[in-house]
């Protein structure tokens, strides 16, 4: 099953806690470079670990709600 790993001890599936920038990319349906851009300009939330940078998936959802209302704000499509 995609995103769900199994730990090596256990049966129970573990729930992936963030993504990887072209995981996000793919899930958020923007170019793998958009990610970059959005993250250097710290636009995007994400977190560096040693030399990975990962985006917590709680933090991408919240990110998208806050798009998604400055939208409805700003009237985008009208």
């Amino acid at each position: 099953m995609k995103g769900i790993y199994r730990d090596e001890q256990h049966e129970s599936p573990i729930p992936r806690l963030a993504l990887r920038p072209r995981e996000t990319a793919v899930a958020l349906g923007m170019s793998e470079k958009t990610i970059w851009t959005l993250t250097k300009e710290g636009r995007l939330p994400a977190i560096k670990v040693g030399t990975r940078v990962l985006y917590p998936i709680h933090l991408l959802r919240q990110w998208m709600d806050e798009q998604a209302q400055q939208a409805g704000e700003s009237e985008v499509g009208s």
